[in-house]
C-alpha cells in the first residue's frame, strides 16, 4: 500500500510539472495573424486573483453590442462607465460564491474535469493608474472581429442570451449561457488567448495561467 501511495504521488507530481512546464511553452507558440496595430482602439486585460478579462472601451459601438446586459441589472448605459469587462468560466465555478475566497471544492473539482461554460459581464469605472494590466491597440478590422467572437460565444434563444439570476460577484455584473466547456485545459485565460486569435491577433497558442497570459503578451506583443 506504501509503495502503491507513492507512486500514485509521484505521478500527481509529474502531471503537475508535465502542466506547468506546458504552461511555460503554450504562450511563446504563436496563434492569431498578426500583432496589434499601431493605432486603433486600445483594450485591456486586467487582471484577477486567479484569471483575466477583457476590457473594453465604453464606446457607443461596444454599448451597443453589450446592450442585452442591461435588462440584466449591468448599467452598460450609465454615463459614468469607462470600460465593458468580459470574463469566461465554469458555470459552477463562477456562479457558487460572491468572491473567490469561498468557492466550495465541489465546483473546484467540476471544473478541472468539465464544466458548462458562462460569460460574466460588469462595468468599470476609470482605470487606476496601477491596475495589473496589459495593452493591447486594434485596429477596426481587428476590434469589430474581437466584439464578435466575443458575443457570438454566448448562447441565445429567441429571446437572446440566457441570463444567471442567482449569483454575482459585484452590484453591477451579470453571468450569461456561453457555448464551450470548461476544464483544466481549456480554461479562462486559454479563452482570452482563442478570442485574440478569432480576431485577428497574435498570442499565445495555449495559455491556461495567468502567468501564461502576461508571458504570452510579452512575447508577442511587447517586446
Amino acid at each position: 500500500m506504501r509503495r502503491l501511495l507513492r507512486k500514485s504521488a509521484q505521478s500527481i507530481i509529474l502531471l503537475i510539472c508535465a502542466y506547468l512546464g506546458a504552461a511555460v511553452i503554450g504562450p511563446l507558440l504563436p496563434s492569431g495573424a498578426g500583432a496589434q496595430a499601431e493605432s486603433g482602439t486600445e483594450i485591456r486585460l486586467i487582471s484577477g486573483p486567479i484569471h483575466y478579462d477583457f476590457l473594453l472601451p465604453s464606446t457607443e459601438e461596444v454599448r451597443d453590442r453589450f446592450g442585452f446586459a442591461n435588462a440584466a441589472g449591468v448599467p452598460i448605459d450609465s454615463p459614468a462607465v469607462e470600460w465593458i469587462v468580459v470574463g469566461w468560466g465554469a458555470s459552477q465555478f463562477y456562479r457558487s460564491a460572491e468572491s473567490y475566497s469561498n468557492i466550495p471544492l465541489a465546483a473546484i473539482f467540476r471544473a478541472v474535469t468539465g464544466d458548462h461554460a458562462v460569460m460574466r459581464v460588469d462595468v468599470g469605472g476609470p482605470l487606476p493608474p496601477d491596475a495589473p494590466s496589459l495593452t493591447l491597440t486594434l485596429d477596426d478590422q481587428q476590434f469589430a472581429l474581437l466584439l464578435d467572437a466575443i458575443t457570438e460565444g454566448l448562447s441565445e434563444f429567441p429571446t437572446g442570451p440566457v441570463h444567471y439570476s442567482d449569483a454575482g460577484f459585484t452590484e453591477t455584473d451579470a453571468f450569461f449561457a456561453a457555448d464551450g466547456r470548461f476544464n483544466a485545459l481549456n480554461t479562462c485565460n486559454e479563452w482570452i488567448s482563442d478570442t485574440l486569435a478569432l480576431a485577428g491577433i497574435e498570442f499565445g497558442r495555449w495559455t491556461p495561467a495567468p502567468f501564461s497570459i502576461r508571458l504570452a503578451h510579452w512575447w508577442h506583443q511587447a517586446r
